[in-house]
């Protein structure tokens, strides 16, 4: 190439962060570290929406605790409604309960006044 160099500069995509020459654009932890925190990046409105369908069936429950979502599922095994309420009751408990590790890492990164709008 006519003895000229080229470099290239490692950039987000969503919000042009860029990174210092000879980062690697893969086989580093650089880039995966940034998705994490990058406000542009489409995660951050899955994450709102996770939130918001998680507060919704927590509400719906009226829990949100592991020790109170196990207190409740036992109630609901025994509770004498029809089997689809039950089923769906369940259902809702299990889909909250799966989310506690996530809610309590703080790995969702949404706000509380994003989960609002």
């Amino acid at each position: 190439m006519n003895g000229e160099t080229t470099s290239s500069v490692l950039t987000c995509v969503y919000c042009g962060k860029e990174y210092p020459e000879g980062t690697p654009a893969w086989g580093s932890q650089v880039l995966t570290d940034h998705i994490k925190v990058c406000e542009k990046h489409p995660m951050r409105e899955l994450e709102v929406k996770y939130r918001k369908v998680r507060k919704a069936l927590a509400d719906m429950i009226g829990c949100d605790n592991k020790q109170e979502l196990d207190s409740m599922e036992s109630i609901m095994r025994i509770a004498q409604v029809p089997e689809v309420d039950r089923v769906n009751m369940l259902n809702a408990i299990d889909a909250v309960r799966s989310t506690i590790d996530c809610i309590a890492t703080d790995s969702c990164k949404a706000t509380t006044e994003q989960i609002k709008t």
